[in-house]
């Protein structure tokens, strides 16, 4: 291994180390990425069928130096000299085919297998004393024996005439498996190599489509020959949303393209660039000579620029090309963006002289800063720097945690709700120094009135989500506490054979916390933390979904929950009149269809399979109007769909801070009249809502128990679930 030691620091003090290493040879994959070529073959793994993408290429190495080929031939070395033991044999396989898509064989094609799992390296012993250092020859000894433990595992095989192949003596385990020959591009199903297990033997089909090759070479403006470019890559025709960008390289210079016309450009950093260049590829004919020299380029960079101890994480930075004249906004080329890295810098290159207006504004489009700029023979440095923002625009926030601890890892949504109706998104926010947060509230042309009512929910990851609502003009700081949180331990006892394996998720929703939906994979489930309070635990399965609703009180610390299953049953609905456009749904809930339903056959059944027993309704939509129709799981042999006509709307409430609760509407109420005018058919009830929607205030006439009532309300103020903290939905009476 003396040997091997002195390679790897020779190729270390060359100027090499993993990153690079593994980002000039492409490192080792897992199952999905795109296979390096075998050396006598090109890359093959290229373009798409459309917007053609150009060939895999190595990852870039713009702006390499000569050093980094001593260090190349070096590490080669020490991966010839590593001694790694053979592969173990066994007694799998892997056969198939290789042919064009129209089933043509193609000889000769290079199929290779290789273990879809990298080799298991062995821990490092700790350093005796002090803090660890930094162990880069290490690092590259570890990756010269990966690469050489994988040419050790490597299998190959070559088509024959009939472009059959078949790879056998493997030991047991899974193989990424890819396949080359120049000038092909090759696919398993829609990748480009096929991950299978062995044993058993393992069957693989390729089709290979022609490429075509364009050699290009790129010019320095001194004349010489670059080592390194990125060029991109346009279809003839496209647009900028179709380039593709490809690392090149003067020791691998061919790009491989999907037959057509193409346009080229090179470019390193992005001080040099090249103009573009048209190209024509053909299938079969010989690869195409390009010549892109590089010229010098002129660009834009510099930071935003804001006071001491404060940090935006969003800054999105905006190029405008054209008139100076900020009331035109010609863009000449177009807009360019980029998000502000660290310490706020960003810069914008490959630009021509001529006149731009440069903006820095926050993720929901606020503007923080602009300037106008001019380019004439050189780059320029300009920063932004935003003016202080008016104390009106904002309200100062501050979130602590249980201890009373200040929380400023946190995630920060706001939300509004007046005359225009209602929205929410991603906060503005400005984090200060003293961890507080500058969060914005939203637009005047946004709320509609200075008297529209926003929230902040402020979102922490160890204890769940809390929101708290205020008027701007009345508020200038917001305190946020979390009280200790709350976990759910859940347990579905007959989880395991029920038959709801693999198909089963579970959603938790709550006053202003809760959890989107997630697969269970487990009879137990732990979720959280959350708020303290009432949450609504509801059960998917397949179409049927939710097929449960749960309400659970959760509170501070370990919650725990038992939920049975209820057994799976077929379900067959059948209906008459059949018009050929039905789709039938089976939901929980009234009203509430979303999603494909199920088309009904010839005779018109359908067949609901696996259904969890319990109470639903059968949906058909594709008629006139929906028409619903109640239904119990398990039934008693077929259920001849008889619904009842839709002539009124459910009312959901789900926040009582909305809009709904607030005019005293309910859960549960029908909506059976507008302005004391009765529903008397779909067509009406849909007709006498548009025209609700043009008046300022309406009465709706509401059953409740039996009970009629009549209720003033702004249809405006129903346009929005966010805003009416509830739902209306179609229903029948």
């Amino acid at each position: 291994m003396t040997r091997l030691a002195a390679l790897v620091a020779a190729a270390f003090a060359a100027g090499i180390a993993l990153g690079l290493a593994a980002g000039s040879w492409g490192g080792h994959r897992g199952p999905a990425a795109s296979p390096r070529a075998p050396e006598e073959a090109p890359r093959t793994s290229m373009p798409v069928e459309t917007a053609e993408a150009p060939a895999h290429r190595e990852p870039d190495r713009t702006g390499e130096v000569e050093p980094v080929g001593r260090a190349r031939e070096l590490i080669s070395r020490a991966i010839e000299a590593l001694p790694v033991p053979a592969a173990p044999a066994g007694e799998g396989s892997i056969a198939g085919s290789v042919t064009t898509e129209t089933g043509e064989p193609i000889a000769g094609v290079t199929v290779r297998a290789e273990p879809a799992r990298r080799r298991e390296r062995p821990n490092r012993p700790p350093a005796e004393s002090g803090p660890p250092a930094s162990d880069a020859p290490g690092d590259v000894l570890d990756f010269a024996r990966d690469r050489a433990w994988e040419r050790a595992h490597r299998t190959e095989a070559v088509t024959d005439a009939a472009g059959a192949f078949s790879i056998d003596g493997l030991a047991a385990g899974d193989y990424a498996v890819a396949a080359y020959l120049r000038g092909f591009r090759f696919q398993a199903g829609a990748m480009s190599e096929a991950t299978v297990p062995v044993p058993p033997s393992a069957k693989v089909q390729f089709i290979g489509k022609a490429v075509c090759g364009i050699r290009a070479s790129v010019v320095l403006p001194d004349g010489g020959r670059a080592e390194t470019a990125q060029i991109e890559l346009q279809p003839a025709g496209g647009r900028a949303l179709d380039r593709f960008p490809a690392s090149w390289s003067a020791r691998d210079p061919v790009l491989w393209v999907a037959p057509g016309s193409w346009k080229l450009r090179a470019a390193r950093g992005e001080e040099l660039a090249s103009d573009w260049t048209d190209v024509e590829t053909a299938a079969g004919a010989a690869e195409v000579e390009v010549s892109l020299p590089l010229q010098p380029r002129l660009g834009i960079r510099g930071r935003v620029v804001l006071p001491d101890g404060e940090r935006i994480d969003d800054i999105l930075v905006s190029l405008r090309g054209g008139s100076a004249d900020p009331g035109r906004r010609r863009a000449a080329e177009g807009m360019k963006k980029t998000w502000a890295g660290a310490r706020g810098s960003f810069s914008f290159g490959d630009l021509a002289a001529g006149v731009y207006r440069l903006e820095a504004s926050l993720a929901d489009g606020r503007l923080l800063a602009s300037e106008v700029v001019e380019l004439e023979d050189s780059w320029v440095t300009r920063d932004l720097e935003p003016p202080p923002p008016r104390t009106a625009d904002f309200v100062v926030l501050r979130v602590f945690g249980p201890a009373g601890e200040a929380l400023t890892d946190v995630r920060i949504d706001t939300g509004a709700a007046g005359a225009r109706g209602g929205f929410t998104g991603r906060a503005a926010v400005v984090r200060l120094a003293d961890g507080s947060f500058r969060v914005f509230h939203p637009s005047r042309e946004e709320l509609g009135d200075d008297a529209a009512t926003c929230w902040v929910q402020v979102t922490a990851e160890a204890y769940g989500t809390q929101r708290v609502e205020y008027v701007p003009a009345e508020t200038q700081q917001l305190r946020i506490d979390f009280p200790p949180p709350a976990t759910l331990e859940l347990t579905l006892a007959n989880y395991s054979g029920s038959g709801y394996e693999g198909a089963l998720r579970l959603e938790l929703r709550g006053d202003g916390d809760g959890l989107p939906p997630r697969a269970v994979t487990d009879r137990l489930t732990v979720l959280g933390p959350l708020r303290p309070g009432s949450y609504r635990l509801a059960l998917h399965y397949s179409r049927y979904q939710p097929f449960l609703i749960e309400p659970l009180a959760l509170a501070a610390g370990l919650n725990q929950a038992a939920v049975p299953l209820p057994p799976l049953h077929s379900l067959t609905v059948v209906l008459d009149d059949l018009q050929g456009t039905e789709e039938v749904h089976l939901v929980l809930e009234k009203g509430k269809v979303s999603g494909q339903g199920l088309e009904p056959r010839e005779n018109g059944k359908v067949v609901f399979e696996k259904v969890p027993a319990g109470q639903y309704w059968i949906a058909v939509t594709g008629r006139m109007a929906l028409e619903e129709m109640e239904v119990t799981v398990p039934a008693s042999g077929e259920v001849r769909f008889r619904p009842r006509p839709v002539i009124c709307l459910s009312v959901t409430v789900k926040d009582q801070s909305g809009y709904l609760a607030s005019r005293g509407l309910r859960s549960g109420d029908l909506i059976v009249a507008i302005d004391g005018a009765t529903f008397e058919s779909p067509a009406h009830l849909v007709a006498a809502l548009l025209s609700a929607g043009l008046r300022r205030e309406i009465k709706l006439g509401l059953v409740r128990n039996g009970q009629e009532l009549e209720v003033p309300v702004n249809p405006r103020l129903l346009r929005s679930v966010e805003t009416m903290g509830g739902a209306l939905w179609p229903a029948s009476h």
